[in-house]
């Protein structure tokens, strides 16, 4: 019996030796790997709009998608970004479908919870054909040429003002919707169908560079900046959290210096 017993303890030890290797091996791969601690996730949603957010599983996703995971992970939150076109983004993300919206100014989306500390600045210029000799010198200068904007997008109080107000007078604006708004806008300005477009100077700058077209545009009047922002759901449970950690994140990022190598990435320097 002895013997029997014995011989039944050898059999089954090398079996609890495997066991607790495997669990050593999972608990070692969990500490060095702290992305498979990640127990929340958050979905954020946005019109591509480059370099603030790009292409989703690219290399290079955004800053504000790098930004967002940097300090999202380092709370054991997982973020998530799709893309959507602006005006169902901001919808959607309202009804509680997303947690949050990237690159939103305030009157965008005014029932939105905001960090305290903005995830960067949104420059609005107009852009024209190369040659071109319109030149903006005002609200008046507008009342001769025809516009292409992007539906629901901010380019300030008085822009958004004479938008609205000429929203469906063809011959003056034309309101561009989808998640390729601006790549249709640059497009209605090659083929002369507008004399003018709006557009964010980082946006273009960076899509002239990654498609050769330094030479074709050029920018016509500053028209405003603001400060941009991921915005949370109005309604969601966790948004004040989700703000509060992604101002302290600011904070961190910018005093550790990291923000300055996720900027580095896309060619841009703190805006501060």
């Amino acid at each position: 019996m002895k013997n029997n017993a014995a011989a039944q303890v050898n059999s089954t030890f090398p079996h609890y030796c495997a066991q607790i290797t495997l669990t050593i091996l999972i608990l070692l791969f969990t500490i060095l790997n702290p992305a498979t601690c990640l127990s929340e996730e958050i979905i954020l949603v946005a019109d591509e709009w480059c370099p603030y957010n790009c292409t989703p599983g690219s290399e290079r996703p955004g800053f504000v998608v790098e930004v967002a995971r940097t300090i999202f992970e380092k709370e054991g939150i997982q973020t998530t970004y799709q893309t959507r076109p602006w005006t169902r983004a901001i919808s959607e993300c309202s009804e509680g479908r997303y947690q949050g919206i990237i690159g939103a100014a305030k009157p965008e989306a005014p029932t939105f919870h905001y960090p305290g500390i903005e995830q960067g600045m949104s420059t609005i210029v107009f852009l024209s054909k190369k040659g071109s000799n319109w030149k903006f010198t005002g609200m008046n200068s507008l009342k001769d040429i025809r516009i292409a904007v992007t539906q629901d997008y901010y380019y300030g109080d008085a822009l958004n003002a004479y938008i609205e107000m000429n929203r469906h007078n063809g011959d003056r604006i034309h309101v561009t919707t989808g998640d390729q708004a601006f790549n249709q806008n640059l497009k209605l300005l090659e083929l002369g169908r507008v004399t003018a477009i709006l557009i964010d100077r980082d946006v273009f700058a960076h899509y002239a560079f990654m498609n050769g077209l330094n030479d074709d545009f050029v920018e016509i009047g500053e028209i405003n900046a603001d400060p941009i922002y991921i915005a949370f759901a109005p309604d969601a449970p966790n948004s004040e959290k989700y703000a509060a950690i992604l101002t302290e994140g600011m904070k961190q990022l910018r005093a550790s210096g990291e923000l300055d190598t996720v900027l580095g990435r896309y060619g841009l320097v703190d805006w501060k």
